[in-house]
Parts: structure tokens; sequence; C-alpha cells
């Protein structure tokens, strides 16, 4: 197992589960949120299907129980995995690397997500790191 899938796996099993007091449905989505996190092509509207949790307000109950929407708390845990990896990893390691093993299409989508979230850009986070 390569450095980088072992800290994956470990940043995977850091995540947050669900309070036991939340809807079987918001169980369902963390889960399947979990398991699929690092893959680009997910979307919202794949989780309603692949959980089967369809409902004409699915976006604003998850938003309720976990304070994010889905999309917000899909971004958030990439990032967080994308910081996790741009201190822990060497830095010959590209950036771009890094963007497509959390699930970004691009490195340009990453470098502006990140630098939206963290106030810089990835290479300077992990110059800082």
């Amino acid at each position: 197992m390569s450095k980088i899938e072992l800290e994956l796996k470990i940043f995977r099993k850091e995540l947050p589960e669900p309070k036991p007091e939340w809807p079987n449905k918001i169980h369902r989505v963390l889960h399947c949120i979990h398991e699929h996190l690092f893959d680009p092509t997910l979307t919202v509207q794949q989780l309603k299907e692949k959980c089967t949790a369809n409902g004409t307000n699915f976006s604003g109950t998850f938003k309720y129980y976990v304070g994010l929407s889905p999309k917000e708390y899909i971004v958030k845990y990439r990032i967080a995995a994308a910081c996790r990896l741009l201190k822990r990893v060497p830095a010959e390691y590209p950036i771009l690397h890094v963007a497509i093993v959390v699930g970004f299409s691009s490195h340009s989508a990453f470098s502006r997500t990140f630098k939206r979230r963290k106030g810089v850009t990835p290479s300077e986070f992990r110059h800082e790191s």
C-alpha cells in the first residue's frame, strides 16, 4: 500500500459518524458519501439514487442534521483530505495528483476551491506545513 493510499484509508476512518438519533436516511447518505468521497463524478443526484434517499428537500434535510449541504460536506472533506496529503506526502508528489486522488477532476478546480476554503494556494499550504 502506498503512502497516499494509507493516508486516505486513515482519513476515511476518522470521518465523523452520524449521530444515533439522526434518521436512517441521513445515516445511509453519510455512509455513501464516505464510501465514494474521492470519486470525482459523485454528485448530489447520484447520492439520492445510490442511497435511495429521494425526497423533495433532500439537501435541506441533510443540512438540518449535518450542518452542511451534501455538496458542502463533500468539498469540506475533500479539502481536508488534500491538506492531510499535502502535509504528509513528499513534496515530489505533484499537487495535480493530490487533486485527483481526493476527487477533483482538474488542477484548476482544486486550486480555486482550495484557495477559497483555506485562504492560500495548495503550493503555499504545502510550503507552510
